[in-house]
């Protein structure tokens, strides 16, 4: 996590300055976290990191009460620089196993969503496609997407919605009527509470 101060356009100068910490970034966007008020979807924030300081835009904010409460994802605008004094490539996601949890039932870590719950985007070496989450369990998904992937493609798997945002690595076991399973075998770290959270809003089958 990186320290950063925050500051509204819309605020009237001098504009107050918040103590933030980024929760992941990249070369062109942030997730903030640590916010003590809601910010608007589309609003301009300027971020300052040191004497680096750049404008950028709110893309979504996380729900009060659900795993997101008190974080943004923000993306930085066009023709600004980025705010980052180190080497993003060292900064490289780090995921971790899914490791079954024995205590549960198995027909408790399944669930169904519907296309207003769960988006999702599927990455590959040289394969995108987006669609939504259909079925999750402890380590299988399956996207309703028109784009096809080949058996065995590693992917990455980006799935969120409001209240969540999580990251699978994984590999495609088949691509059939528009639904891609995907074999799911490490998550993001950090994203574990995410991914039991994920459970609780879908219906069991």
């Amino acid at each position: 996590m990186l320290a950063l101060r925050l500051q509204r356009e819309s605020d009237s100068p001098p504009r107050k300055k918040t103590a933030v910490c980024t929760y992941d970034i990249s070369e062109h966007g942030v997730r903030v976290a640590g916010l003590q008020e809601p910010l608007q979807v589309g609003e301009i924030v300027f971020l300052e990191r040191g004497s680096s300081r750049a404008k950028y835009e709110v893309i979504w904010m996380g729900k009060p009460g659900t795993p997101l409460g008190g974080q943004a994802g923000m993306r930085l605008l066009v023709g600004q620089e980025p705010i980052w004094d180190i080497e993003l490539a060292k900064l490289e996601e780090e995921y971790e196993p899914i490791i079954l949890d024995e205590s549960l039932i198995a027909s408790q870590r399944e669930a169904m969503f519907s296309s207003r719950q769960a988006r999702a985007m599927v990455l590959g070496a040289h394969f995108q496609a987006d669609g939504h989450l259909v079925q999750l369990s402890e380590h299988e998904c399956t996207v309703l997407t028109d784009g096809e992937f080949p058996r065995n493609a590693s992917v990455i798997v980006f799935v969120s919605g409001e209240g969540f945002d999580l990251r699978f690595r994984g590999r495609v076991r088949v691509y059939a009527s528009q639904h891609l399973i995907v074999d799911l075998n490490d998550l993001r770290r950090g994203d574990r509470h995410l991914f039991d959270y994920l459970f609780t809003l879908g219906e069991k089958p």
